[in-house]
């Protein structure tokens, strides 16, 4: 590094010889045109270097071309100066991040959340037949234990903390041989790594770390011995997941035949402070449309009395702004009356822009209590789900990663403009509860003691806020785990890449001494640097074109010394300039013209 660093200050102080030169050549060009000049320019092309020569103004300059010259010296004097910590940037290598054999995996096709789990790699004890059945008990090992202690963290970091509006507790789980944490920093959306990812990856680094291990490596890996850092990088998709928890009125009412209106109130996610919605799903087969419903419980040790769980996903959401709207409405409760198009009612315009965001394939949890939930008092949360894409990367050193961590790179990634949220069936919520249809989560469980006890606290007479966010963020741990299991499909060849298929592709990145151009610094000093050899070019040229009166720059002291020899022609003052008298030598009136070695002086 020493020595680069040496050679980039010669190259300065090169370059600033060079810039000297072509000042030098202008000076005489301006000079033989204009029959005289300024003696204080004369100076300016070995004061390039100093950025204060730009204000000494010599006090002959008046004319427009020698205004041009001070204007291209400090022009100059700006080169010069950048020219020093350009060379330096570019000439000494950066630490940075190269890919090493990008391979693409395919184009994205779609998501299998649309429909109730089906692919048997989603647990070891999973098959085609026992799902097909609803039998999602299955995914019991190993993620049964695993939302038991995602809840028994969160249930210690509530016992060290208390119940806040922001819950501390990083939500990590484990796939195969990595690890997968969830991105809680927006504040809206928490965005889930998906499992399939996660397996590919674990695939990843054992190859890799059969690779690192072999003698001599393999081709592909021998990049890496010169690494500083490693990080095996996976594009795919990523689940966002938003919702809260309320507590409010529950109206229901049946319109027709397998057609049910259920409303919720309680509802503020993006209310108005103090102002609370209703919100109503259509429930049964007679209606158009995707409207799912599953159900499972979850035993209570304590009483013997199982909490109802109803998972539903409903395509519209209605807000009524109003409990009564005869004759949909009355009294807030949805009535089967011939003169309510209720297709037409859930076709209605949401009462605000961000509410009609969340009025479109929307998960809803219904939470039943024995003895604690009424009509008037139901606990109900909502999720709205979206897909996105990222990089999934993950450091294979077991000294800086000893967890095999897998990291989200997007820190804060944001669904794209017109993002449609994701149809899901509900049987995932199942999956992730590890729990079959219409079945019994075991209430000797963590998770299902844990929620059990959050729902009576948020159906107590006493509670606040702070149990309903509580609650939430226990609810969206149980749905993070059921939709991290949500898979995707690639392309078959049929669909061309775009924002909503992307082509999807991994590599191994290291981490190395190089050159590049990935930062703005290194690319103004590549703009600084091209410049700077047009100016070489420049001043080879003018040396060609006036080779036959070439001279090199003269000193400032020979300067001074053909000054003092230079007798003025004081003849407008009567003066005929015989006498040699030694006279002070003015900067405003004394005129210089540069004629190959030769300096001559005239005054105005």
């Amino acid at each position: 590094m020493g020595w680069l660093q040496l050679a980039s200050k010669i190259l300065e102080i090169w370059f600033m010889v060079v810039i000297s030169g072509i000042l030098y050549d202008v000076l005489k060009l301006l000079s033989s045109l204009e029959n005289h000049f300024p003696l204080g320019f004369l100076a300016k092309y070995v004061e390039v270097g100093d950025p204060l020569s730009l204000v000494r103004w010599p006090k002959g300059a008046k004319k427009v071309k020698h205004h041009a010259f001070v204007v291209l010296v400090s022009v100059f004097c700006v080169l010069v100066n950048l020219m020093a910590p350009a060379t330096a940037i570019l000439i000494l290598p950066s630490l940075q991040w190269k890919d090493v054999a990008p391979r693409m995996l395919g184009v994205f096709d779609s998501m299998t959340a649309h429909g109730p789990p089906r692919n048997p790699d989603i647990a070891i004890n999973c098959n085609a037949i026992t799902l097909a059945a609803g039998n999602f008990s299955c995914t019991e090992v190993p993620y049964a234990h695993t939302l038991d202690q995602l809840f028994a963290s969160v249930a210690s970091s509530l016992g060290q903390i208390g119940a806040t509006d922001i819950i501390f507790d990083p939500v990590i789980s484990q796939e195969q041989q990595v690890s997968l944490i969830v991105n809680t920093t927006d504040a809206d959306i928490d965005w889930i790594p998906v499992r399939q990812v996660g397996r590919e990856i674990s695939n990843d680094y054992l190859r890799y770390a059969n690779a690192v291990r072999q003698d001599p490596q393999p081709k592909t890996y021998s990049s890496l011995t010169s690494s500083l850092s490693t990080l095996l990088v996976r594009n795919g998709t990523t689940i966002g997941l938003a919702g809260g928890a309320y507590r409010g009125n529950l109206s229901v009412g049946v319109v027709g035949d397998e057609k049910t209106v259920r409303c919720y109130g309680g509802w503020d996610l993006y209310a108005d402070e103090g102002t609370e919605f209703t919100r109503c799903i259509r429930v049964g087969n007679g209606w158009t449309g995707t409207n799912i419903h599953s159900r499972f419980y979850l035993g209570d040790t304590e009483t013997s009395r199982n909490v109802t769980v109803d998972v539903y996903f409903a395509d519209r959401v209605h807000t009524p702004l109003q409990p009564n709207n005869p004759p949909c409405f009355i009294d807030g409760i949805p009535q089967a009356s011939s003169s309510c198009n209720w297709d037409q009612v859930f076709l209605a315009d949401p009462p605000s822009e961000r509410v009609q965001n969340t009025s479109v394939n929307v998960i809803l949890v219904e939470y039943t209590v024995p003895e604690l939930s009424k009509q008037s008092r139901t606990v109900w949360c909502d999720d709205i789900v979206y897909v996105n894409f990222d990089s999934y990367s993950m450091d294979p050193s077991p000294f800086s990663n000893f967890i095999h961590l897998t990291l989200l790179e997007n820190a804060d990634p944001r669904p794209p403009p017109g993002t449609i949220p994701l149809t899901v069936h509900s049987d995932w919520l199942l999956a992730g509860w590890s729990v079959d249809r219409n079945g019994t989560v075991e209430g000797t469980r963590i998770a299902a003691r844990t929620m059990i006890q959050l729902l009576k606290q948020a159906l107590s007479d006493d509670a606040d806020h702070l149990n309903l966010t509580s609650l939430s963020f226990m609810d969206g741990v149980a749905a993070d785990q059921g939709l991290s299991m949500i898979g995707y499909n690639l392309s078959d060849g049929n669909l061309s890449p775009d924002a909503h298929h992307p082509v999807l592709t991994t590599s191994v990145k290291i981490y190395v001494w190089a050159y590049g151009l990935q930062s703005r610094t290194s690319v103004l000093g590549m703009v600084v640097l091209i410049i700077g050899i047009l100016c070489v070019l420049l001043r080879v040229l003018m040396a060609i074109a006036g080779q036959s009166g070439y001279s090199s720059p003269r000193s400032l002291a020979r300067l001074l010394v053909a000054a003092l020899e230079h007798v003025p022609d004081d003849s407008s003052d009567g003066n005929d300039g015989s006498d040699k008298e030694t006279k002070a030598i003015d900067e405003s009136v004394v005129m210089a013209k540069v004629q190959g070695r030769q300096v001559s002086f005239l005054t105005k």
